[in-house]
């Protein structure tokens, strides 16, 4: 009987260790199964702007990389971002790119279409001016001969 009982209490610890080993092996392989996460709040899809910067936003989860259009961009330690970019007259094209440690890839892009603000033009509206004592002499006298 003593025995009976020692072979449970080893299928107990085993059963317990196999439990912990798979919950870890989950825990440690779910970026893997799940890949990076990648959520792009600004700019919106279509977004016509004024304004000659605008501010690419968003949050990630399980990343080791993130680039937007190529060039590398930092996030904090919940994994927000926030980088102001210059846009150009015109369509403009933001490629957010993440990578897990994995080698799995997410991305996202936005396009978004640069409209000056039409600045005023303002014109200087010719009065007529009254007449001048030098235009009465100029207009009194007779050409000189020579």
């Amino acid at each position: 009987m003593h025995t009976k009982n020692r072979r449970r209490v080893k299928m107990l610890i085993f059963g317990a260790g196999l439990i912990a080993l798979l919950l870890y092996s989950y825990y440690e392989f779910r970026g893997f199964l799940y890949g990076p996460e990648l959520i792009l709040l600004t700019p919106l899809a279509g977004e016509t702007v004024t304004t000659p910067t605008i501010d690419v936003t968003g949050t990630t989860q399980r990343i080791v990389k993130i680039t937007l259009n190529g060039s590398p961009i930092f996030v904090d330690e919940e994994g927000a971002f926030s980088e102001t970019v210059s846009v150009l007259e015109g369509y403009n094209l933001f490629v957010v790119s993440v990578e897990d440690r994995f080698g799995n890839v997410a991305q996202e892009s936005r396009e978004v279409i640069y409209t000056p603000e039409a600045t005023p033009q303002y014109y200087i509206e010719a009065l007529p001016r009254s007449p001048s004592p030098i235009d009465e002499i100029a207009s009194s006298t007779a050409p000189i001969d020579s």
